[in-house]
């Protein structure tokens, strides 16, 4: 139809048609041209690059994971997931290094070109030292981890040097020997500026990587170790930027094509994936470290929560309140913890075999000892290394599988005291807030049925258990903090002092029943213990050695019970506030991880009147504090412990990590033989079979899936069942940073 018999609208879209076109064919015309070819294929060059560091960092993790978490590579295809996450997150994290270069390649090239290798090398050598030197100043300021492991620093600051002789000497010798510089003149790729600083950075890598992972990690100095790692990641990747050879563009092609395959595999397999979540945010540290920074901006509703978005389990990224770290409000209507369904707060009917079942009379209202042992693995408790305390267990009640509830000593002895689980004491979300509470301590019934109650110990623990003391470390002879660190011929260790003191309280008090509670702190690190401990002791690590030293001085206070007649009308419990980790898992020292080392305690009840057992049923310290209070004719909340239980009932421990930045809350979940270990932030998951693999090597989530179906089951039950969180109203409250004492919302 001729243009002038058209209608205006019809000319109109014809006119708008037309345009479309012609800026269409403009944008393919350019698309087309010489300048954005050039830039497009510059972009894929350096992609296929950061796609090759992204593997070279992602095998840089490998040995550190593989070296400290031998479960990772029980579940082959968790790990390979695993893989293909860290190699994403490393590539996610070179893009904007993609984008700049791909933009200035002349410019870089060109300054990079004219650059002495001795310049590079030079650099990272100081790098080093200085690394170094922060490293002793910290060594040297008291740092509490550093000071606490000396043997560890003192293997680092080996490495390091040995680093840089090594760098220096290879440096040297490529400079002055004639068979290198002959070598040199047959292989001229590596006579290139850029290929020399690529070395020389490999060389720092290498030995930057071994000293971190090997020395650092170990001692909890993790934001130290992360910035050593990262700085050794980013050397590498401009190594492998340097040395990787021009990309030809159909491998350019091919490498764009492997980064998007990796990229889209994400949101259906790693992303997921329960064992690569569980690796990735907890054994994996460069990964980790980057994956929590990117948790902190893609959390848009800032409930700290692992958004959807970036393959974490926030089912609400808009409402702070709906995260999986959440409690569950029972029949509200809402589905607070992310579950996919609101609970409807059902109980279940438990049959429970009382602890005095077969025992025979046991005197009213005994006196009541807790003896506590920081930092003290039931594994310890052995008569090579602490004799009095295994002859003490085989006259009381011994529970075989006791665990903490938390694998710190704050967070552990606020749960004990309470009766409760460690995050009933936070706020809704543990990790978003630092307000906690807490029900009575059960010293406070025991205060109140006419019990005088004391309380000995060095260190200065949390006030909310020190609530419902009469006396508080009331020594005739006050503790001396010089000598608690470290043994001297005329001195004395804690364990001593405390045990001094607790006979002259106990012989204070006469005939009237006492709670007294004793916290022998020499098992701490550094391990400080004198050689010799009695005739025929051989201990044979340094933290058996302060073991062995606590048993004897705990040895004492026993026999002075038994011979002053105190002995038949006295409770004594012995245990700890959670164990210790002695490299297993690339640490030492205690949280945050909840391995059985970690969290399995001893706990032994000598009660009057009731014959040697053995309780095999896994048990919580949550449960302790309703029990002594049941000796004094005291009631308080919480389960007390028990012989046996129909159906058999979960036992809980968490670790929240939060320093800064909210990194980790993780929960194991014990039912019999099994034991789920949960992040709760990010939905990770591991199973293990603790009879037939107790020092939890391999992941059984996967391969046995009736077990895995049911232990969710049972861990979903718990979650709706237990009881919420922090609220307004709650008797006793504290701040983890340090701010006062609070009654309810008053100040005490």
């Amino acid at each position: 139809m001729p243009r002038e018999d058209r209608s205006p609208v019809d000319r109109a879209g014809h006119e708008w048609r037309a345009s479309i076109r012609r800026v269409r064919e403009r944008l393919g015309a350019l698309l087309r041209g010489p300048a954005v070819h050039r830039f497009l294929g510059r972009l894929a060059r350096w992609q296929t690059r950061n796609l090759a560091a992204a593997v070279a960092l992602g095998l840089l993790e490998i040995p550190h994971v593989l070296f400290f978490f031998p479960a990772a590579a029980s579940d082959a295809a968790g790990f390979a997931w695993y893989l293909s996450q860290a190699i994403a997150t490393f590539m996610a994290l070179g893009v904007p290094v993609v984008l700049t270069l791909a933009v200035f390649e002349d410019w870089a090239i060109a300054r990079i070109d004219h650059v002495n290798p001795a310049y590079p090398a030079t650099f990272t050598v100081s790098a080093i030292l200085a690394a170094l030197l922060v490293e002793t100043v910290f060594s040297f300021t008291g740092v509490d981890q550093s000071r606490q492991f000396p043997e560890r620093v003192a293997l680092l600051r080996w490495f390091f040097e040995f680093a840089v002789l090594a760098v220096v000497a290879a440096l040297a010798v490529g400079a002055i020997h004639p068979a290198v510089r002959y070598m040199l003149r047959y292989t001229p790729n590596l006579r290139h500026p850029r290929v020399a600083f690529a070395s020389s950075c490999l060389l720092i890598v290498c030995a930057g990587v071994v000293a971190v992972d090997f020395a650092l990690f170990s001692v909890h100095l993790e934001p130290f170790a992360i910035v050593i790692v990262g700085a050794s990641a980013l050397l590498l990747i401009l190594a492998v930027f340097c040395v990787v050879p021009r990309v030809s563009l159909r491998a350019a092609r091919g490498g764009v094509i492997a980064s998007g395959l990796v990229w889209l595999l994400q949101p259906i397999g790693p992303w997921r994936d329960h064992h690569a979540r569980f690796v990735t945010a907890n054994h994996s540290p460069l990964c980790r470290s980057v994956t929590v920074w990117f948790d902190l901006l893609t959390d848009f509703d800032g409930d700290h929560a692992a958004s959807r978005w970036w393959g974490g389990t926030d089912c609400d990224d808009g409402d702070p309140h709906r995260n999986p770290m959440r409690r569950e409000t029972p029949d509200d209507g809402v589905d607070q913890d992310c579950s996919g369904k609101d609970s409807v707060g059902n109980q279940t009917q438990v049959r429970l075999v009382p602890l005095r079942a077969g025992c025979s009379a046991s005197p009213d209202r005994p006196s009541i000892l807790l003896i506590s042992l920081d930092a003290l693995r039931a594994s310890a408790v052995r008569p090579e290394v602490m004799p009095n305390l295994a002859l003490l267990g085989t006259v009381s009640t011994t529970f075989n599988r006791a665990y903490t509830a938390a694998p710190d000593t704050i967070n552990s002895v606020l749960a004990t005291f309470s009766g409760r689980p460690y995050t009933d004491l936070t706020s809704a979300n543990p990790i978003g807030s630092t307000r906690h509470c807490a029900s009575e301590p059960f010293t406070r019934a025991l205060q109140q049925s006419g019990y005088r109650n004391g309380f000995f110990c060095l260190v200065s623990l949390p006030q909310a258990a020190s609530i419902g003391f009469d006396d508080v470390n009331p020594y005739s002879r006050p503790l001396d903090p010089a000598k608690a660190g470290l043994f001297v011929a005329e001195g004395e260790l804690v364990s001593a002092q405390l045990t001094n003191a607790a006979m002259e309280y106990i012989e204070a008090r006469g005939s009237a029943p006492y709670f007294l509670w004793v916290h022998y702190t020499d098992t701490h690190a550094p391990y400080n213990g004198p050689p010799n401990i009695a005739p025929g002791s051989e201990p044979l690590t340094p933290y058996e050695t302060t073991a062995a030293y606590a048993d004897f001085h705990i040895g004492r206070l026993l026999r002075f019970l038994e011979q002053s007649g105190r002995g038949s009308r006295t409770v004594v419990v012995v245990t700890a506030d959670h164990g210790e980790d002695l490299g297993q898992r690339g640490k030492e020292g205690h949280g945050p991880f909840l391995f059985e080392e970690s969290i399995h305690v001893p706990l032994i009840l000598r009660i009057p009147g009731c014959p040697s057992r053995e309780v095999d049923a896994p048990v919580s310290l949550t449960q302790l504090g309703a029990t002594l209070a049941s000796f004094g004719g005291a009631r308080t909340e919480g389960l007390p412990l028990y012989l046996e239980s129909d159906p058999e009932l979960p036992v809980v421990a968490e670790s929240l990590e939060a320093e800064g930045a909210a990194v980790a809350l993780l929960r194991a979940f014990m039912v019999s033989r099994y034991k789920l270990i949960v992040d709760v932030k990010r939905g990770g998951r591991m199973l293990f079979d603790l009879a037939e693999d107790p020092e939890e090597r391999h992941d059984i989530y996967r391969r046995r899936p009736e077990v895995t179906a049911q232990m969710e089951q049972r861990y979903q039950d718990w979650l709706d069942r237990a009881n919420p969180g922090w609220t307004p109203g709650c008797t006793l409250g504290w701040r983890l940073d340090g701010g006062p004492l609070v009654l309810g919302d008053a100040p005490l």
